[in-house]
């Protein structure tokens, strides 16, 4: 049978040690309603495959490459790293920056990353899901980009962190080698580990008194799911992937040429459904 696009962890989930008793519904959606969905997508976000394969033969320096349901391949099955650029760059502008196909937004299905990650756990958690719907221990040691880069600038394409990070500043991964995709993984992790401030708390609410239940919501189900000891992760209050609610799904990275310069944008999304549409 089968397997669906999202991996579903099997950690058994008990209330009793230690977990903060915080009254909320059994499960909410424990979004920011400033997050919109996107309802034309199947909630599993899986679509059917077409009986013919969607292929699409481009020239590029690594030979001729097939774009599959799946994500671009070269014909001799090894994956295509490729730039992932979208909105499509203007004509006559070289893509200086070409992302491990591992991060890459899915280009057929953005429901479906090729990297299955939870951001709100450590980066060794993820998951690789490849066309043949089979999940893999993904290879982080590899380059996350082709280029000799030392360092990377993250933004947030979701909405729901893209506001904070007006006031947190980019993600930054920097290294006298080689990054590897494990480096700027744990970069976004670390990141949003970073403790919830009682300032911003307190704006938040003043924004919007609901955000305190999902504020704590989304703790509660951090910590109940999570693999460290509860009564620590209690301790250390509200984090930053707090404000996330349920839209704390990787979806990948995509280079953008924006107002004359290259970012690297973050996407992520609720389990099957994207935070928003594609776009910047």
């Amino acid at each position: 049978m089968p397997a669906r696009c999202f991996h579903t962890n099997p950690q058994v989930v008990d209330y009793d040690y230690g977990v903060p008793r915080i009254y909320t519904p059994r499960r909410g959606t424990g979004h920011l309603p400033t997050v919109p969905a996107w309802p034309t997508l199947s909630p599993f976000g899986n679509p059917a495959i077409p009986p013919h394969s969607m292929t699409m033969t481009t020239s590029t320096p690594f030979g001729q490459a097939n774009l599959t349901l799946f994500g671009p391949s070269r014909e001799d099955g090894a994956p295509l790293w490729m730039s992932g650029t979208f909105p499509p760059i203007p004509y006559g502008i070289a893509v200086p920056i070409q992302l491990n196909p591992l991060l890459i937004v899915n280009p057929n299905d953005p429901n479906c990353p090729p990297l299955q990650w939870d951001v709100s756990r450590r980066p060794d958690t993820a998951v690789q899901f490849t066309g043949r719907e089979l999940y893999l221990k993904p290879d982080l040691d590899q380059e996350a980009i082709a280029q000799d880069v030392h360092r990377i600038v993250i933004h947030s394409g979701a909405s729901s962190l893209a506001s904070w990070m007006q006031h947190w500043g980019p993600i930054e991964v920097t290294s006298a080698g080689k990054i590897k995709a494990y480096d700027v993984l744990e970069a976004v992790y670390r990141y949003l580990q970073i403790p919830l401030t009682h300032k911003e708390y307190k704006k938040a609410i003043r924004l919007d008194p609901e955000n305190a239940r999902r504020f704590h919501e989304a703790a509660y189900w951090r910590i109940a799911t999570s693999s460290q000891i509860a009564s620590v992760e209690q301790a250390q209050g509200l984090k930053r992937v707090d404000v996330l609610g349920d839209y704390k799904y990787f979806r990948g990275f995509r280079p953008v040429w924006h107002e004359g310069l290259w970012a690297v944008i973050m996407e992520l999304g609720a389990r099957g459904v994207l935070s928003y549409p594609l776009g910047y």
